[in-house]
C-alpha cells in the first residue's frame, strides 16, 4: 500500500527459482489491480512466455502496452524485501512492469502526465 514514503507496489517471489525468469515489480496502481497483473504475468510465464528488459508488451493493461525495465539491485532491499529474504540476498534478477499514462506516454518521455510521475518512479535502466 502507498504511504508518505512512496506509492504502493506489488511484486513476485519465486519466478527466478521456479522458472529461471526475472521477478516482476509493478508500482503505483490499485493494489488489487497490481496483484492481478502479477498473477496474470506469472500464469503466462508458467506457460513459457518470457518478458525481457526493454520490451513492450500488449495485453497487460487494456488498450495500452507496458514496458519492462531492469530493476537495479540498489533498490532490492527497499522494494523486494520478501524476495531478498527468499533468495537470501540480492542474487536474482527483477523487472519493473511500467505502465503509460492515458495518452500512451511512459514516465521517461517528456509528455508523460506530470500528475502521475510520483505514482510511478522507475528503478533501473531502460534495458
Amino acid at each position: 500500500m502507498g504511504d508518505d514514503s512512496g506509492p504502493g507496489f506489488a511484486y513476485s517471489v519465486g519466478l527466478f527459482h521456479n522458472f529461471n525468469h526475472e521477478e516482476i515489480l509493478i508500482v503505483g496502481l490499485d493494489l488489487d489491480m497490481m496483484q492481478g497483473i502479477i498473477n496474470n504475468l506469472m500464469a503466462d510465464i508458467r506457460k513459457g512466455t518470457r518478458f525481457q528488459a526493454g520490451s513492450r508488451v500488449a495485453g497487460i493493461l487494456e488498450r495500452f502496452d507496458c514496458e519492462f525495465r531492469e530493476v537495479e539491485v540498489s533498490h532490492y532491499r527497499e522494494l523486494l524485501g520478501c524476495a531478498t529474504w527468499f533468495y537470501r540476498g540480492t542474487d536474482f534478477p527483477a523487472l519493473q512492469c511500467v505502465w503509460p499514462d492515458m495518452q500512451g506516454h511512459f514516465p521517461w518521455q517528456p509528455h508523460f502526465n506530470a500528475k502521475l510521475r510520483s505514482l510511478q518512479p522507475t528503478y533501473g535502466s531502460r534495458t
